[in-house]
């Protein structure tokens, strides 16, 4: 919980990420920072948004949209 609270405020700013800058602000393991990555896909915080399998890149949607109108 302390991992997706510190990565919740570094999304703000810095809303579009990739999985390496997950491991590196929280100094996590590949798989740890994928499988937080995985969560906050799976609870709609953020989107994938290259369609690619690897390096991913990842947009926190509900905060960019806010300035999308």
């Amino acid at each position: 919980a302390a991992n997706g609270l510190k990565m919740l405020e570094s999304m703000y700013r810095r809303p579009i990420f990739n999985v390496a800058a997950v491991q590196q602000l929280l100094g996590l393991s590949p798989q740890a920072a994928n499988s937080l990555t995985e969560k906050l896909t799976d609870l709609g915080l953020v989107r994938e948004i290259t369609g690619n399998k690897r390096n991913r890149v990842f947009r926190y949607d509900p905060y960019v949209t806010l300035f999308s109108d």
